[in-house]
C-alpha cells in the first residue's frame, strides 16, 4: 500500500492564476482521505495531476518515494472513479468490467472469474448483461465503481463519484465505498464539497479554498480546533455564529466587548494572546454551544428576539436579532416558541474559536 506525497505542487492553467498553490501533503498508505471544498478550491486540479490528467506546473508528486511527474497515467498504476461514470454505452455491463483487464491482456477465463468476484461484492451480479442505459443511476455508479476495482490497483481516485445520485443512494454508497477500501485495503484519495460525505468516509479530510490547503485533521479537530476562519465557516452542520469586538484582559478573566454595542461577555476558559492585537477580533461560538434559559441565570445570560425557526428532526435551528448581533442557536424543539418571541440564551466559551485579524485561531491548545 503506497503513500503519496504532494511536494510544494503548484498548477496554473493561463500561467497568471494558480489552481492549486504550493500545496503540500502526505497521504499515509491505506489512509482514505477526503480532499473537501468549495467549487474551484483546487481539488479536482490536485486529483487529476496525481492520476496524470494534468500535468504540473511547480514540484513534485511521489509515490512510495519515487516521483511520478514525467511518468505516463497508464504506467502509475492508478484507478479513478468520475462523476459521470464514464461507461462505454454500446458494451453491456459485463464487457465494461472486462476493459481494464482486456488492457492488461489476461486470459478470458481469468477475466471472467474477476468480473463475476467484482459483480459479486458490489451486488450487480444481475446486472451484468444489460447496457449502462438499463441501470438506473445508482447501479451505473457501482458499475463505475466495480470498474475501478477491477483492476486491482495500490491507489484508487475518486472525483465526486456520488454527485449526480439521489439522496439515499449517495448514503447506501458511501458505506459501500469504505467498506469496499476496507477490503481491498488501497490508497484512497476522495473529492467532494459536500462535509456530510468527507466525515462518513475519511480517515482525515483535507480542507482547500481557492487554490491553497488550509488544515488537514481529523472531522472532531476540523470542528473544535479549526486553524482559521475559513474551516470554521465551511466545516460544520449549521454556520458558526462569527462575533466582532475587542478583548480585555481583567484579574484570571477576560472582558469581550460587542462592537458596535454596549454587551460584554466574561470569558473565563483560557485563551492564547501571544502577541495579538486585541482591538480587532472576533469570536466564533456553534449554534450548538448555547443554552436557552427562562431568565437571566448569569452575567453572560442575554436576550434576543426570534426572527426565524428552522425545524431539523427534533431540533430546531432559532434564528435571533439579538445583544450579540444576528445569531443562530440550536434548540431542542419546543411548541412554545414563536416568531418575535423575547428569549434569554447564555453562551458557553469550552469550544470557543478566537480569530484575529488576519482570520487565524489564537485559541488552539497544541
Amino acid at each position: 500500500m503506497p503513500n503519496i506525497v504532494f511536494h510544494n505542487i503548484t498548477k496554473s492553467y493561463d500561467g497568471i492564476n494558480d489552481a492549486v498553490n504550493n500545496l503540500n501533503l502526505n497521504i499515509k498508505e491505506g489512509e482514505l482521505i477526503t480532499i473537501l471544498g468549495p467549487s474551484g478550491c483546487g481539488k479536482s486540479s490536485s486529483l487529476r495531476m496525481l492520476a496524470g490528467l494534468e500535468s504540473i506546473t511547480k514540484g513534485e508528486i511521489s509515490i512510495d518515494g519515487t516521483v511520478i511527474n514525467n511518468v505516463l497515467a497508464e504506467d502509475r498504476n492508478i484507478a479513478m472513479v468520475f462523476e459521470n461514470f464514464a461507461l462505454y454505452p454500446h458494451l453491456n455491463v459485463a464487457n465494461n468490467l472486462s476493459m481494464p483487464l482486456i488492457a492488461k491482456k489476461l486470459q478470458k477465463k481469468e477475466i471472467a472469474q474477476k468480473v463475476n468476484e467484482i459483480a459479486k461484492l458490489l451486488e450487480i451480479s444481475d446486472q451484468l448483461k444489460k447496457k449502462p442505459n438499463q441501470l438506473s443511476g445508482g447501479q451505473r455508479q457501482r458499475v463505475a465503481l466495480a470498474r475501478c476495482l477491477i483492476k486491482q490497483s495500490k491507489i484508487f481516485l475518486m472525483d465526486e463519484p456520488l454527485g449526480h445520485l439521489e439522496a439515499y443512494l449517495r448514503l447506501l454508497l458511501r458505506t459501500e465505498i469504505r467498506r469496499i477500501h476496507e477490503t481491498e485495503e488501497a490508497t484512497t484519495v476522495y473529492i467532494t464539497h459536500d462535509q456530510e460525505e468527507a466525515a462518513s468516509l475519511s480517515d482525515r479530510i483535507a480542507v482547500m479554498n481557492q487554490g491553497k490547503l488550509q488544515q488537514v485533521d481529523t472531522l472532531v479537530n476540523l470542528l473544535d480546533k479549526p486553524h482559521n476562519k475559513f474551516v470554521a465557516q465551511f466545516i460544520g452542520n449549521f454556520p458558526i455564529n462569527l462575533i466582532k469586538g475587542f478583548l480585555l484582559s481583567e484579574n484570571e478573566s477576560y472582558i469581550f466587548s460587542v462592537e458596535n454595542t454596549s454587551s460584554k461577555l466574561i470569558i473565563k476558559e483560557n485563551i492564547k494572546l501571544k502577541n495579538t492585537d486585541l482591538s480587532n477580533l472576533t469570536i466564533g461560538i456553534r449554534p450548538e454551544d448555547f443554552t436557552i434559559e427562562d431568565n437571566i441565570t448569569n452575567q453572560n445570560t442575554l436576550k434576543g428576539e426570534i426572527l426565524n425557526i428552522e425545524l431539523i428532526g427534533d431540533k430546531c435551528l432559532i434564528n435571533l436579532d439579538s445583544q450579540l448581533g444576528n445569531i443562530n442557536i440550536l434548540s431542542n424543539f419546543s411548541k412554545e416558541y414563536k416568531i418575535n418571541d423575547k428569549i434569554f440564551f447564555t453562551p458557553s466559551f469550552k469550544f470557543l474559536k478566537l480569530f484575529n485579524s488576519e482570520g487565524m485561531n489564537l485559541n488552539l491548545n497544541e
